[in-house]
């Protein structure tokens, strides 16, 4: 009996950069105002910002929504949208819609995975954030900083 060829197609949404003035972050504040369109959502969003080596950013995109963490499919996007900005660095953020910004088991899995992926590919991983309303907590910080 033949398996039949099943193919998944993922998205990639840009998201607007403020372009008038170049946007340097860092620190975790710093990247609110790019990130602050996902704190509400009742879906999940997963977002990338690629850093150049100072910090400013180039390019920010959703890379999914409503995300299944446990298949983790989305993480080669990070990557891809990444590589191709010619990034140096990058932000990866999500949003609780349940509420609380405060780190599950599974966002501290995918934290150790997106980290040795960084080593890997000489990506500096600048912070992964979290945020829900006008909370944020960052992993650089190990804190609620908002």
């Amino acid at each position: 009996m033949m398996k039949p060829n099943v193919r998944f197609e993922i998205q990639i949404a840009q998201v607007p950069v403020i372009k008038a003035q170049p946007h340097q972050i860092r620190n975790a504040k710093d990247a609110y105002p790019i990130l602050q369109h996902i704190a509400n959502q009742h879906e999940e969003n997963i977002v990338v910002i690629s850093l150049n080596n100072e910090g400013y950013v180039i390019n920010s995109r959703i890379v999914a929504i409503g995300a299944n963490h446990t298949g983790l499919t989305w993480i080669p996007t990070i990557f891809r949208g990444a590589i191709s900005d010619g990034a140096d660095a990058i932000i990866v953020a999500h949003n609780h819609p349940s509420g609380p910004v405060w780190p599950s088991k599974l966002d501290n899995k995918l934290h150790g995975i997106l980290d040795k992926a960084c080593t890997l590919l000489e990506l500096e991983f600048y912070d992964f954030i979290i945020v829900s309303g006008e909370h944020l907590y960052a992993y650089s910080a190990d804190s609620m900083v908002m």
